[in-house]
């Protein structure tokens, strides 16, 4: 249930993204390991991540990253935890919140939403 709902608040937060400017993108695909792809925003490096793993969402990891791009410090992220549950952190970047995500699930990413 709880993956069902993750899945659907990252679409519905992807959909609100605007492509501007081509930037690199890792996720975590169908056997579990990272991969990158690039892409003008995070909705269209979800949407053309080859074999990108159901649970996963994507970090942003150079360039502008239009709709992505951190312009004040602290900002919230969602991720799930290995129990299934969403949960939020709050970093200055994507690395930062993958990083200081507790419990996560090895298999989720971060998903910026504030």
């Amino acid at each position: 249930m709880n993956k069902i709902i993750f899945s659907m608040v990252l679409a519905g937060l992807f959909l609100l993204g605007v492509p501007t400017y081509a930037s690199s993108y890792q996720y975590v695909n169908t056997s579990g390991d990272l991969s990158v792809v690039t892409a003008d925003s995070s909705t269209e490096a979800i949407r053309t991540a080859p074999n990108i793993h159901p649970n996963s969402g994507v970090m942003l990891l150079s360039g502008v990253g239009g709709d992505d791009a951190n312009v004040s410090g602290q900002n919230s992220y969602l991720y799930m935890d290995a129990n299934g549950e969403l949960r939020t952190v709050s970093a200055s970047s994507s690395e930062d919140a993958l990083s200081s995500s507790v419990n996560r699930h090895p298999n989720s990413g971060v998903m910026l939403v504030s």
